[in-house]
C-alpha cells in the first residue's frame, strides 16, 4: 500500500449531512463537491416529507426522522467505522 492509499483508507471520512426543518438534501449542494473533492464521502439524505421524499406529512414523527438516519447507519456500519 501507498502512503497515498494509506492516506485515503485511514484518513478520509463518510459525512452524513442532515437537513434542518424546511429544508432538505438540496441545501448541502456547495459544501458536498468540497468535500467530495478533498476525497471524503458524502451522504446527504432527504428526510421524511422534505426535499425529493414524498412520505405524506401526516405520516411524520420524529421517529420518522430517526429511522431514516438509523438506516443508513446499518448500511454503512460493515464498511465504515462510526
Amino acid at each position: 500500500m501507498t502512503s497515498q492509499q494509506y492516506y485515503f483508507a485511514y484518513f478520509m471520512s463518510t459525512y452524513i449531512l442532515i437537513h434542518g426543518s424546511w429544508h432538505g438534501a438540496w441545501c448541502w449542494h456547495k459544501v458536498i463537491p468540497l468535500l467530495e473533492a478533498s476525497g471524503h464521502k458524502v451522504i446527504a439524505p432527504d428526510l421524511p416529507a422534505h426535499g425529493h421524499d414524498r412520505t405524506p406529512i401526516a405520516d411524520i414523527s420524529l421517529n420518522s426522522y430517526v429511522e431514516c438516519i438509523d438506516d443508513i447507519l446499518v448500511l454503512l456500519s460493515p464498511r465504515v467505522k462510526i
